[in-house]
Order: C-alpha cells, then sequence, then structure tokens
C-alpha cells in the first residue's frame, strides 16, 4: 500500500537532506587530495627578517641600507672540541671551499680560518694579534681556532641547502674523529625550520589522538568523536593549504593559525553537537539536525565575524609579521566557519548518530555548577571582577624575551652549541656600527676615525669584543704596512664599501645578550662612545644596526600594541554583540566575559615577571576567539528563553547553562588536553603555547560559566532582566 501524502511530506526533509549531505561529502572526497597536496608543499621561512621590523621607522631603514651595502647579516661559525686544532681548522676550511664551489650558484663568501690573519707576521706579532681576536676568531685562551663563512644573497634565501649540502656532510665526515659545533643566524634559522617542521608532523599526531581520546570520553559516542574530529582535520589542513595555494610561506608565527583554526573548529563542532543532542531528547516532526543547524548556525556565524573583527584589529600593527598573521587568520576563521556548517550536518545526516544515555557532564557537572554559581553568586561577582580589574595593573609589568636562542630545549642541537660557544668564546651577540664619509676625505683620515671609535670602545665599555677593520690591520701597528694598500683588502673583506659618493665603514661588536632594548647599559655605553666620536671627527656620522637589535625591538613593541590592538578590538566587537543579541544591556555584560580571560592571563604574566615572546602574544586572539565563541553560543541560549514571562532570571540562566554549559566544558577539555601533547616539542614557543593555550581556555570557560551566569543572578540581574 503506497505511503499517505502526510508521510511524503514528513519523509521529504530527510531526503533532501541526504542528497545534500551526499553531495557535500563528494565535493569534500574531491577537494581532499588538494589539501593533503597543500600541506605536504606547504614550505617553512626564516630567511626574510624584514616582516619582523616596523614600518616607516628609522632602525628598519638603516638596517635596509647596511644590508644592501655589506649584504645579509648570515654566517656560519664551525669549531671542534680540541684544542690546538689548526690542522683539523685546515681540513674543515679545504671542505667548506670544495663543498661550496661544487654549489651552482655559489651558497658561501668570505671562508675564512682563523689562522689566515696571522699570516705573514712574526712570532710576537702573532701573540699580540691573537689577543685581540681572542673571543671572536680565537677562543678565550687563543689556542683554539674556528671557520668563518659569510651567505651569499642566495645562501641567505637557502639556508636549509647551506646546512644539507655543505655543513652537514661536513659535521657527519669528522664526527668519527672529532665533534663540530655549528653557531650562527644561518645554522639558527635551519634549526627554527626543522622545529616548526618536525611540531607539525610529529606532535601534531599526538594531539589529534589525545583529541581523539578526550572526545570519546566526553561526547560519549564514536560518531559524535568522528564528526568533531573530521571537522576540526579539515580545518587545520585546509589553512595550512591556505598559505600554500596564496604563494606563502609559514613563518613561524603563522604555524599557530592551525591549531587556531582546530581549536575554533571543534569548539563549534560540539556546540552544533549539544543542539542535536537537546533535540534528540525533545524529538518531533522536523529532523533532529535541522533543528541544531537552525538554532547553531546564526551564533556560529556570529562568533565567526566577531572573531574575524578581533584579528582585523592586529592589521593596525606596524610589524609586518603581525599583519599577515591578521590576514591569515581572519581567513582561517572564515574557510573555519564555513567547514563548521557543512560538515557537522552531512555528518549528523548521513552516521545518525544517538544521544548518549548517560552524559556524565549533562547530568552531574553541570547542575551542580548552576547551584554553585546561583547560591554564591554575589561573592563570586565581585571576586572575579576584583581579580579582572587587579590584573589590570600586571600589564604595566609585562616584558618580552628578545633572546632567541631562548626558543629552544636544553637538548636541542642549537641550545647545545650556543652553551658551548659561549662557555669557550663569550657571547656571540653583535651589534652593526656603520660608519659614513664623504668618498673624498683622505682613506687614512677616515681610518684614524674608525680606530678611535674601537678604542674608546675597548676602554670605556665593559665585557665586549670587537672586530673592525682595524682588527683587519694586525701588521700595521708592527709597520709593515700603510693603511692605503690594504683598502683593496677591506673591500674584499665587506668591511669598506663605496656607494653614492659615500664611503661606508662596519664595526662589529660582540657583547653580553641584551635583556631590554630600552633600558641596556651596553646600548647606552656604545651610543655614548659614538656621541664622543662624532664630536670629535664631525666629517664622520654613525649608526647602529643589526637583525639582533632589530628583532629586540620588535619583540619589545607587540606589548606596546597589545593593549591597544585589543582595545580595538573589544571596541569593534561590542556593537556586534550588541546587534546579535539586539540588545545592549547583554552586549555590555558579555563584553566583561570576553575580557576576563586574556585580562587575567597577561596581567598575571606581568605580576610574575614571566617573560612573553611573539607567539604568547598571538594567544590572545586564539583566547578571544574562543571566548567570544562561547559566550554567544551561551548568550544565544539565554535570549531563547529570556522572554518567557513564566521564568525568573535564575531559571533562565539554569535553561542557558543546560543548552551550552556542557558544551563549553566538553570543548575545553578536548582542546586543553589535546594541546599537552605539544609539550614533547623541543621548540620553546610550541611548549609555551600549549601550555598557555590551554591555561587561557580554562580561564575563558570561568568567565562564561561562572563570571557570566554571576552577574547575571547577582548585581546584574535586574539591569539585564529589563
Amino acid at each position: 500500500m503506497p505511503p499517505t501524502p502526510e508521510v511524503r511530506r514528513e519523509k521529504q526533509p530527510i531526503r533532501s537532506g541526504l542528497v545534500g549531505a551526499w553531495i557535500i561529502l563528494g565535493a569534500i572526497v574531491i577537494a581532499v587530495p588538494f589539501l593533503i597536496h597543500g600541506l605536504l608543499n606547504t614550505t617553512t621561512s626564516s630567511s626574510d627578517v624584514y616582516p619582523w621590523f616596523p614600518d616607516g621607522t628609522e632602525e628598519r631603514a638603516n638596517y635596509q641600507l647596511y644590508d644592501e651595502i655589506f649584504g645579509p647579516e648570515d654566517y656560519w661559525i664551525v669549531c671542534t672540541d680540541s684544542e690546538s686544532n689548526s690542522e683539523l681548522i685546515d681540513e674543515i676550511e679545504k671542505a667548506v671551499r670544495e663543498a661550496n664551489q661544487n654549489s651552482d650558484p655559489p651558497l658561501l663568501r668570505r671562508i675564512k680560518k682563523s689562522s689566515s690573519f696571522l699570516k705573514g707576521l712574526d712570532k710576537e706579532t702573532k701573540v699580540e694579534n691573537t689577543d685581540k681576536l681572542k673571543g671572536i676568531f680565537f677562543d678565550r685562551n687563543g689556542t683554539r681556532g674556528i671557520v668563518f663563512a659569510e651567505a651569499t644573497e642566495y645562501g641567505f634565501r637557502n639556508r636549509k641547502e647551506v646546512y644539507e649540502e655543505i655543513f652537514e656532510p661536513i659535521v657527519a665526515q669528522f664526527e668519527p674523529r672529532e665533534k663540530l659545533h655549528v653557531i650562527g643566524p644561518g645554522f639558527m634559522g635551519v634549526m627554527a625550520d626543522r622545529e616548526t617542521k618536525d611540531t607539525l608532523v610529529n606532535v601534531t599526531p599526538f594531539t589529534f589522538l589525545l583529541s581523539s581520546i578526550l572526545a570519546f570520553l566526553v561526547l560519549g559516542n564514536v560518531r559524535f568523536t568522528l564528526i568533531a574530529l573530521a571537522t576540526s582535520g579539515l580545518a587545520a589542513v585546509g589553512s595550512i593549504a591556505m598559505v600554500y595555494y596564496t604563494g606563502n610561506a609559514l613563518s613561524h608565527l603563522l604555524t599557530v593559525i592551525p591549531s587556531l583554526a582546530q581549536l575554533l573548529a571543534l569548539s563549534n563542532a560540539i556546540h552544533l553537537i549539544q543542539y542535536y543532542c537537546d533535540a534528540e531528547a525533545n524529538p518531533n516532526d522536523v529532523p533532529s539536525w535541522k533543528r541544531a543547524f537552525r538554532e547553531g548556525w546564526k551564533p556560529t556565524v556570529a562568533a565567526s565575524i566577531t572573531t574575524v573583527i578581533g584579528f582585523l584589529s592586529l592589521h593596525t600593527s606596524s610589524l609586518p609579521v603581525v599583519r599577515s598573521f591578521s590576514t591569515f587568520g581572519s581567513l582561517s576563521v572564515l574557510l573555519t566557519m564555513c567547514i563548521v556548517l557543512l560538515v557537522v550536518p552531512t555528518g549528523l545526516i548521513l552516521l545518525r548518530p544517538w544521544r548518549p544515555k548517560h552524559d556524565w557532564i549533562h547530568t552531574s557537572i553541570i547542575p551542580r555548577l548552576d547551584r554553585g554559581v546561583g547560591r554564591f553568586r554575589t561573592p563570586i561577582s565581585f571576586a572575579l571582577l576584583a581579580v579582572l580589574v587587579t590584573c589590570f595593573f600586571g600589564f604595566g609589568n609585562l616584558k618580552t624575551e628578545i633572546r632567541t636562542e631562548t626558543f629552544f630545549s636544553d637538548e636541542s642541537e642549537l641550545q647545545q652549541s650556543f652553551q658551548w660557544f659561549d662557555k669557550v668564546f663569550g657571547s656571540l651577540q653583535a651589534s652593526q656600527l656603520i660608519g659614513t664619509f664623504e668618498e673624498g676625505i683622505p682613506i687614512e683620515k677616515q681610518y684614524e676615525v674608525v680606530r678611535d671609535l674601537e678604542t674608546k670602545l675597548k676602554e670605556e665599555a665593559k665585557d665586549i669584543k670587537v672586530y673592525s677593520p682595524v682588527t683587519m690591520m694586525l701588521g700595521e701597528n708592527a709597520g709593515l704596512v700603510p693603511i692605503s694598500t690594504l683598502e683593496e683588502t677591506l673591500r674584499e673583506e665587506r668591511l669598506l664599501q663605496t656607494r653614492d659618493g659615500l664611503n661606508y665603514w662596519i664595526v662589529t661588536v660582540y657583547h653580553e645578550p641584551i635583556e631590554e632594548m630600552a633600558n641596556s647599559p651596553i646600548d647606552t655605553e656604545i651610543e655614548a662612545q659614538i656621541e664622543a666620536v662624532e664630536k670629535y671627527h664631525p666629517e664622520g656620522s654613525w649608526f647602529v644596526t643589526g637583525t639582533y637589535r632589530l628583532f629586540g625591538n620588535a619583540q619589545e613593541l607587540l606589548v606596546s600594541e597589545l593593549l591597544r590592538t585589543f582595545t580595538l578590538a573589544f571596541l569593534l566587537i561590542t556593537p556586534c554583540i550588541i546587534l546579535f543579541l539586539r540588545n545592549i544591556k547583554l552586549g555590555l555584560v558579555a563584553t566583561i566575559a570576553n575580557i576576563f580571560p586574556i585580562a587575567v592571563f597577561f596581567g598575571s604574566l606581568g605580576f610574575l615577571g614571566i617573560k612573553v615572546d611573539i607567539a604568547t602574544m598571538v594567544i590572545a586572539s586564539i583566547a578571544f576567539g574562543i571566548a567570544v565563541d562561547d559566550t554567544i553560543h551561551f548568550l544565544n541560549s539565554f535570549t531563547h528563553d529570556k522572554y518567557r514571562k513564566d521564568h525568573s532570571i535564575h531559571g533562565i540562566v539554569s535553561e542557558a547553562f543546560s543548552k551550552s554549559g556542557a558544551a563549553i566544558i566538553k570543548t575545553t577539555l578536548i582542546i586543553a588536553g589535546g594541546m599537552l601533547a605539544f609539550l614533547l616539542s623541543d621548540f620553546g614557543p610550541s611548549r609555551r603555547f600549549a601550555m598557555f593555550t590551554s591555561v587561557v581556555l580554562i580561564l575563558a570557560a570561568i568567565g562564561d560559566l561562572i563570571l557570566l551566569p554571576a552577574l547575571f543572578r547577582g548585581p546584574f540581574s535586574r539591569f539585564v532582566r529589563k
């Protein structure tokens, strides 16, 4: 007997849903190979330093001039464990030269060994000039030499090739009889790229596995787990592939984008799944997946748009690398939103998961938390508001970590090399002093100014080492050669260059690591000696530059920009939340919950004296996204019941707790737990990112599930009810 027309109408939504679901699944299957291709071919890049420097500043212009005249500040140093290693150094230098000759185009230039500085000198002069080179080209004792090589422009852009074709084979070649130590900006860049890639390749699977286990435990259903993880996995892979298909490389800052996409996708997916479970608990003629989609798509879109606005506020930064993060972060959020709204309903239609019979979070934790917040609403409100206000004062104590070597664990190859060189040679952190003279000034007079500056630096500044054209004139003090005859040598050594009628001299000052660029005694002393030399020799002018200094300045600039950009974000986002809720009062109260995790986290870091780096700073963006996401879903449930006259404010909050509280707790448990896998990484920023993100997510949950309900029931109950 054919079905009645009424039955056909009831089944029609399911049939149309199935057709759409299969179409979406087919599109995903077609897209997956392209996403995997983008994932596998995305490259990391650390050679381009300009995105880390503020636009339109004198410091950037000075560094660009230095870079154009003297070439990139990129060098490699090789040394041996053994002292009195002149024969080994000769062999290593020969091997480096041969490997470089076999590369096309050449990767290195100016390959030198320590003994080349003493060639042709008598014994007494050798001893005198070895003392000058201690801590630079010889160790502290003057017995152990090095091989020094600068990268060409091509080698600077292809550091990985330099290491894999030249230095890595040489280290392996000498390893059986001698341990070699490699150091330098090029080596640091390669190791940072490797750690970044290793984190993505090796740690991410553990994160996925741990998240899968936690998702199954808190969702209580294999099918729900598959839907949530498929959604977050596609979002993470899609965000990386997006970088590849837009023709960009994955900088160290952009490596957090996949985690951002994964977290936001997982959060929104769990909220939609919770809406589905609520619909399954109260069935009617409309399919549960459709009811869940109807209730969840608006807060999902609203949360995504507000998060995008938050990211776009970072576009006001003066640092190009932060603006790039802003752009890709915004695109990733929009991509994640589309994936969530397509994949989750598709999974619910095709897998048709059943609601767990025993949702321990929903039936046990949420009611107890609801009762506890309701009972102690007033003290909770004032206590958490007091914490919030107090933590704002901690922002003034925030300091940044500008020493890039601290990004690596003590067990890493790079950190061990740093520690060994620091022990044997002293610090190799350097500032470049660039002197400018009219070309018509006699070369002897220019050299005299350079010599006076070096003399003053050595006499007045403490714990520094200087390498300059004066150092190259090792025989001059013995009266062996006049300065004019060595001008060509100075130009070959790139210590003297000419451009547009001006001569540029370079003096490299090695000093202890600078903790704070703004209040550095070393920096103050260098500037004082430059000022003194310019006073007595007005024919020359000097400026200080270098990658280390500019990167440190950029790190410190982040702190000053953090408060400004997020103040702008809140000013832009609050009206959006008000517009979504169509209630000014609710939107203003919700802003407090969004501010809470960021203010408490960074304020606490300031009070505890914990230094932050650039990866830590972007946690604010992720915390903001998660906080806004959970807040909007909570308020969406709140406003659904707010206008029911038979409910008191306590009943309305309890309903919102019941609908969204479990999803917020599940999201926090899965994401914070999954992040713990990053503690296995040797890359410091990745470990700190994981640990700090977990803390911020917990703070965001406290803001949404404790502070916000307490405010609604306590100090702002009448304010909100009206």
